[in-house]
């Protein structure tokens, strides 16, 4: 049985331009104060400058919005992950423990987070 070969996020090139960037916008009500762009023709998601977030447009699919990065920034800075590295379903509890914060008026931060979740790796 030949063994299945899996892309590596470090060498998916993005197929994305500037008119689709658009239209993406567009659909999913991205605001342009979140300063989206697209990226150069041979970056990987993981090629995103600091303080940039590349997302995958099937994020956007599965019905993940993003009303505020900074909390995000601060799991992926703490756990040293990239946005790649998390599953949709991960994104989706990290957002909702977010919002749930914010409309208790409680400053969401990493260690509440940790008090309900518990961080795993699928790496062997």
């Amino acid at each position: 049985m030949a063994s299945k070969e899996i892309s590596s996020i470090h060498i998916m090139i993005s197929k994305l331009t500037l008119t689709s960037l658009f239209d993406i916008m567009k659909k999913y009500h991205i605001d342009f104060e979140f300063h989206p762009r697209f990226p150069e023709p041979e970056d990987a998601i993981v090629d995103a400058q600091e303080w940039f977030i590349g997302v995958y447009r099937v994020f956007f699919k599965l019905g993940i919005r993003f009303s505020d990065f900074n909390f995000l920034k601060t799991i992926l800075a703490y756990y040293h992950f990239h946005i790649a590295h998390i599953t949709p379903n991960a994104l989706r509890k990290i957002i909702c423990f977010a919002m749930l914060c914010f409309s208790l008026d409680v400053m969401p931060f990493i260690a509440i987070l940790c008090h309900f979740y518990v961080t795993m790796s699928n790496r062997d």
